[in-house]
Formats: structure tokens, C-alpha cells, sequence
């Protein structure tokens, strides 16, 4: 019976070990050694580094240096403006930004923002703000714009800031042909007769046909004492437009080309010329006609000189006042 006893606690000594032992093997949730150990991510990725920032029109272009975290999910852009005292992020709700630049638009050009960025990883912790950059979006102009901002200058007699402008315009696009006509008639209004010559024999490659380079170029080629090119670009804008009117200043008309006909035919030796007893307009006398029909001057007739030496005298002191009278320099 001793025997028994001792044989039966000994049984339930073994079967108290063997519990023991299950209970030390398993934690406090109730796992075994073989379930994986899952430990929570609490890191935050490091401060982003590196933000930068380029104004453009109505927009910003934001760069920065990559993060190095394996489990890197991607960044959050925040801005502010004006008086305001938090960032905010430029998109709610949006998923993070992947790369390491954005555009950000829909912005007011003449405002100053404010950028920041953050990093945020899979576990979804995120990272202190990085350091914030600044920027003023700005109206971005083209050609055309800069080009209307040198004939408006032009057109007030702002010589200097006109030609700024035009230049601005053909730096962004070198055929564009109508800055080239403005520095050319903007050139000849500083009397700087040869850069105005340069830049309106540029532009006539662009625009070969167009009056208004035609029409100023021939008041060069009269200042210049080339006659027949002057008498030749007027006589191609007049075919095209008989009534002709610079646009930027309708005091510039076809009464001043006719003016500069009469002068580049008289120096030419082309007092007078007619045909079935006409006078034609290929001649200095014929200019005059056209500009003042009752001029009178007859080559034949000494008392219609005006008291004149000669014809020649008495007609080049008619295209004298006309040149006053139309106000040609």
C-alpha cells in the first residue's frame, strides 16, 4: 500500500513539471515559441532634407533630397500665405507624393508662399516638418506680351524701355518679326540710324512682304542717301497699300513716303518726266503734284518758280515745305 501511495504522487509530481513547463513556454498572450514576434513600428522617418523651391507662373516647382528609410512610403507637401500662422497640406486626403519633386499650381503670382514637407512611412509614422522654403509665383510674359509692352512704350515715347521690351521678346523667340520692326522704327526715333537699319534688315528676312518693315526701312535708305532702295521699298507698299498708315503712329502715313519719293527722285536727277503731256509719278514733280495739286510748277514757266534761279530750285524748295508741312525727318 506504501508502495501504491508513493508510485501515485510521484505520477502527479511528473504531470506538475510537465505543466509548469507549458506554462514558462508561452507568453502572456497565451503564444507558443513558434509564433512569430511581432514588434510595432513607432519610428518616424528623419526630416526630410534639402527642399528647395522655383517660382513659376501661378505655380512652384518643389525639389528635395530622397529619405533613406526601407520602409519609406513617400512625402506630404503643407504651404501657408499671407497671415496665415499653420501650414496646411496642398492636397487633403491625398496619398503620398512618391518622388522627390512636385509641381504645385492654381497659385496667385505676387504672393509669397510658404513650403514644407514631411516624410511618412508604411506604418504611417511621419516625420517633423522640414525646413520651409519661400516663393513669389510671377506672370510669366511671351513674346507677344513683351513684344505689346514695347510698342506701348513705344508709343509714349519711352524709347529706352521700349527697346527692353522688344529685345525681352526676340530673346524668347528670335523670328519673332514684329519686335524686329519695333526696334527698327524704335532705333530710327533715337536716331540711331544704323542699329534701326541691322535690325530691320533682320526682320525683313522673317517677313519679307511686311509694309510696316518696308515702309521704314525706305525712311533709312533715304537717310542714308540710297536712293533707288528707298524709292523701291516705297513703291512696293504703296502697290500693296496705296492709303498706307503705320499703325503705332497714324501721323506715319502714305503722304510722308510720297514726301520721300519726291526727295530720293530729285536727288536721283528725276525732276520731271510725262507721258502724252501727263506728268507721271516716277518723278519728283509727280510726287508734288500728287501732294499738292495746285503747286503750279512748270519746268517751262520761270514765273512759276516762285521767284526761284532755276526749276530745279523752285522744286526743291516746294519738297522742302512739303517735308515741313508733313512733318518728315
Amino acid at each position: 500500500m506504501k508502495y501504491v501511495i508513493t508510485k501515485l504522487a510521484f505520477l502527479i509530481l511528473i504531470l506538475a513539471l510537465v505543466s509548469a513547463f507549458m506554462i514558462m513556454s508561452c507568453d502572456s498572450n497565451g503564444t507558443s515559441p513558434d509564433d512569430p514576434i511581432i514588434d510595432e513600428d513607432e519610428q518616424a522617418p528623419a526630416q526630410p532634407e534639402g527642399l528647395t523651391v522655383q517660382a513659376l507662373d501661378e505655380s512652384v516647382l518643389l525639389s528635395w533630397l530622397a529619405n533613406t528609410e526601407v520602409d519609406l512610403s513617400g512625402y506630404f507637401i503643407y504651404y501657408k500665405w499671407g497671415d496665415m500662422s499653420t501650414f496646411i497640406p496642398i492636397e487633403e486626403h491625398a496619398p503620398p507624393i512618391t518622388g522627390t519633386s512636385k509641381l504645385v499650381g492654381e497659385l496667385n503670382n505676387d504672393t509669397e508662399y510658404s513650403f514644407a514637407i514631411t516624410a511618412i512611412d508604411t506604418s504611417s509614422n511621419e516625420s517633423i516638418r522640414s525646413k520651409t522654403v519661400k516663393a513669389i509665383p510671377f506672370h510669366v510674359y511671351t513674346a507677344p506680351e513683351f513684344n505689346l509692352s514695347g510698342w506701348a512704350k513705344y508709343e509714349s515715347g519711352l524709347y529706352a524701355n521700349a527697346t527692353y521690351y522688344f529685345n525681352q521678346a526676340l530673346a524668347l523667340d528670335s523670328t519673332y518679326f514684329d519686335s524686329y520692326n519695333g526696334l527698327g522704327w524704335n532705333y530710327a526715333a533715337l536716331y540711331e540710324l544704323e542699329s534701326a537699319d541691322s535690325v530691320f534688315d533682320v526682320g525683313s528676312t522673317y517677313a519679307p512682304a511686311y509694309n510696316e518693315i518696308l515702309a521704314g526701312r525706305a525712311f533709312i535708305y533715304s537717310a542714308f542717301n540710297q536712293d533707288e532702295e528707298a524709292i523701291n521699298n516705297v513703291n512696293t507698299v504703296l502697290n500693296s497699300d496705296i492709303s498706307f498708315v503705320f499703325s503705332h503712329n497714324a501721323q506715319i502715313n502714305y503722304y510722308d513716303l510720297r514726301v520721300l519719293l519726291a526727295i530720293s527722285y530729285f536727288n536721283l536727277g528725276i525732276y520731271y518726266e510725262e507721258t502724252d503731256n501727263i506728268v507721271i509719278q516716277a518723278c519728283a514733280q509727280g510726287q508734288v503734284n500728287f501732294l499738292d495739286a495746285t503747286n503750279g510748277l512748270d519746268p517751262d514757266v520761270e514765273s512759276t518758280w516762285g521767284g526761284a534761279p532755276t526749276y530745279e530750285a523752285a522744286l526743291l524748295n516746294k519738297i522742302m515745305s512739303l517735308k515741313e508741312q508733313y512733318d518728315v525727318d
